[in-house]
C-alpha cells in the first residue's frame, strides 16, 4: 500500500473514531503535540480533543467526507477534505459542510495527525 493509500484509509478510521467516540483510535492517530484550528478560530490539542469526546462535549452523529486532495512531502501527506458534519460541539448544533486540511507524519510505521485546521463552507439546509 503507497502512502496515498494508507492516508485515506486512516482517515476513514480517523472520520469512523469521531462518529463512534472510539478514544482508543483517536489516542493512536492524534499525536502528542497536536494542534487543531477549528472552524471558529479556537486552537485543539490532543488532549482536548479527547477530552470534550470523553466527557460528550463533542458529538458527531453524522460524517460523510468527499473531494480528498492529497499532497506527499517526505514522510508527511497533506489532506484536504470537504465534510458533511452533524452533531454538537459544547452547546453548538453543527449541521454544515466544512473543509478541512489534515498534515499526517510517518513516526516509524505510524501515520499520525500532527496538525489541521477547517472552515465552514455553507449549512447543510
Amino acid at each position: 500500500m503507497n502512502y496515498e493509500e494508507q492516508i485515506i484509509e486512516n482517515e476513514r478510521r480517523l472520520l469512523d473514531a469521531f462518529k463512534d467516540k472510539d478514544l482508543t483510535v483517536l489516542q493512536e492517530l492524534l499525536h502528542d503535540n497536536l494542534l487543531f484550528i477549528l472552524p471558529n478560530g479556537a486552537t485543539e490539542t490532543k488532549a482536548s480533543v479527547l477530552n470534550n469526546y470523553q466527557s460528550g462535549d463533542t458529538v458527531m452523529t453524522s460524517i460523510s467526507a468527499s473531494d480528498y486532495v492529497l499532497s506527499c512531502i517526505g514522510d508527511a501527506v497533506v489532506v484536504s477534505l470537504n465534510l458533511e458534519l452533524e452533531g454538537k460541539y459544547f452547546d453548538h448544533v453543527i449541521e454544515a459542510k466544512f473543509r478541512y486540511m489534515r498534515v499526517w507524519k510517518l513516526f516509524g510505521e505510524t501515520w499520525k495527525v500532527i496538525a489541521g485546521s477547517g472552515i465552514q463552507l455553507s449549512n447543510v439546509n
